[in-house]
């Protein structure tokens, strides 16, 4: 019974460090088409506006005044972040940041900054800038640990998932023999 506890212990311990980590949480957000008129963007599905994007200016702009993007802070035009690199507080940060000099057929990792419960959190924005049609959001993602940067472009690995689900799953069998194994008198 001892080692029963013992393991369980250790399995729980682990499951919370797993969880301190955080984690990237893929936005909603897919393939939304950017037309002439505005666009607003809820990066964590909070319910909450965090951008908008403003077709006929063509900026990615803070809803409501907090939310930032990566800028070069001369231009105010945003910054193509490369693939893998870390958004956090140490950027250029502006409310609004345009792509309108951006040719077009160009892909652009945009990094993001925005407060979720008091919170400051990072992620990023994928957007498509075709030869033809409209300019798209692809894809988004941020960190759900406060003040925790984000590489760029970076997605939940699947193995993390099966990590967590299956200590969860060892947690749930350790408890079930430690009840059946005792005798019931």
């Amino acid at each position: 019974m001892k080692n029963s506890f013992g393991t369980l212990a250790a399995v729980a311990a682990s499951v919370t460090a797993l969880q301190a980590e955080g984690a990237v949480v893929i936005s909603p957000i897919s393939n939304l088409a950017i037309t002439d008129s505005y666009v607003e963007l809820d990066i964590d599905g909070n319910g909450t506006y965090d951008f908008l994007i403003n077709g006929y200016s063509e900026n990615v702009e803070s809803y409501d005044g907090t939310s930032r993007v990566v800028i070069n802070a001369d231009t105010y035009n945003l910054i193509d972040l490369p693939d893998g690199a870390v958004v956090n507080a140490s950027e250029d940060w502006g409310s609004y940041g345009s792509y309108w000099d951006f040719s077009a057929g160009t892909n652009l990792l945009v990094g993001l900054e925005f407060s979720r419960s008091g919170q400051v959190h990072y992620g990023w924005l994928s957007m498509s800038l075709p030869s033809s049609g409209p300019d798209l959001v692809v894809s988004a993602a941020w960190e759900s640990t406060p003040n925790q940067g984000i590489s760029a472009g970076a997605i939940p690995e699947p193995q993390d998932a099966a990590l967590g689900a299956g200590l969860l799953a060892t947690v749930l069998l350790g408890m079930r023999r430690s009840r059946g194994g005792r005798s019931r008198e």
